[in-house]
């Protein structure tokens, strides 16, 4: 999975930045350059709202991990990584007055661009994912690049813009809303350091029992009654026979 996300994410950033020097020779202007981000910021919001379903399609529908990685990641992030890609070589240009500074404007620019990507990976891996989960990130990523997007121009296709900008925060807060109220009804979603644990409920209709189950990235890992100490799992119940043929086994 990493392979896949790793190698997508590169190939889309180097597509990027091709496709950003070219349009960069062609035209260089603020407005443009600020279309660019808001759009990034449009497909990262997306993201969000179609994430689930394509995970739990690709899931079901292709057996081979690796291929259902890939296209899960062309999908949900190759679109974002690719217009983020043409910033780079368009914000050299913007920034370029000189070709006697054009090496330490360009070398100040990734400079800062690396460092960036750096502090943003540990502060992601270490604190941000576990604290406040994929969701909300993704929103937050999104609403910065669009101020940023309003703040590098106000006046490119400004109404057109603050709409959607509009529409994707009632959005975020009716998805916010539905997640209070999964909570509620007893559904937990988070993210941890290293998986998205879920946590809810349904009728067994084996037993018609109430069970409570804890799904890691959208597979069962564990599940019990929740009125009684019978095993839910068919496997778990030949855990026993661990003592018929070892009858000096102990727990420890």
């Amino acid at each position: 999975v990493w392979t896949g996300l790793i190698g997508v994410i590169l190939g889309s950033l180097s597509l990027g930045y091709y496709l950003g020097g070219k349009m960069a020779d062609k035209k260089a202007n603020a407005n443009l350059l600020a279309v660019i981000i808001f759009l990034s910021a449009v497909s990262i919001g997306l993201t969000l709202f179609i994430k689930d379903f394509l995970l739990i399609f690709l899931q079901t529908n292709i057996s081979d991990i690796r291929m259902s990685s890939i296209l899960a990641c062309l999908i949900l992030f190759s679109p974002a990584s690719i217009l983020l890609g043409i910033v780079s070589p368009y914000a050299v240009k913007l920034r370029l007055s000189s070709l006697n500074t054009s090496g330490s404007i360009v070398g100040n620019l990734y400079a800062v661009s690396t460092a960036g990507s750096i502090f943003g990976t540990f502060l992601s891996g270490f604190y941000l994912i576990p604290s406040y989960g994929t969701n909300k990130l993704l929103i937050i990523l999104a609403t910065t690049l669009i101020v940023i997007s309003l703040l590098i121009s106000a006046k490119q296709l400004v109404k057109i813009r603050l709409s959607i900008f509009v529409v994707m925060i009632l959005s975020w807060l009716v998805l916010n809303r539905l997640t209070y109220s999964n909570e509620k009804n007893g559904v937990v979603d988070i993210d941890t350091a290293y998986n998205r644990v879920w946590i809810y409920s349904h009728i067994d209709p084996k037993t018609n029992k109430i069970v409570r189950l804890m799904g890691i990235n959208n597979e069962n890992h564990s599940s019990m009654f929740l009125d009684s100490d019978e095993l839910v799992n068919d496997y778990t119940k030949y855990y026993h026979l661990a003592k018929h043929f070892n009858p000096e086994f102990k727990k420890h």
